[in-house]
């Protein structure tokens, strides 16, 4: 399991290397992070017991 979380962490740094932080547009950071946060409760009614237990 947490190989699986390391795996997703690295993509997620891959992408955020990729981002030129003078050139991103804040508003839509925002607006990914809110949308990535409303998902939450999708993801966490989806996950097996287990998943559930570590939140």
């Amino acid at each position: 399991m947490k190989s699986d979380y390391g795996e997703m962490l690295r993509r997620f740094e891959l992408k955020l290397s990729g981002i030129d932080d003078e050139n991103k547009d804040m508003e839509e950071l925002l607006k990914t992070g809110v949308e990535n946060l409303m998902k939450l409760n999708e993801y966490y009614e989806t996950a097996t017991g287990l998943n559930q237990e570590i939140c």
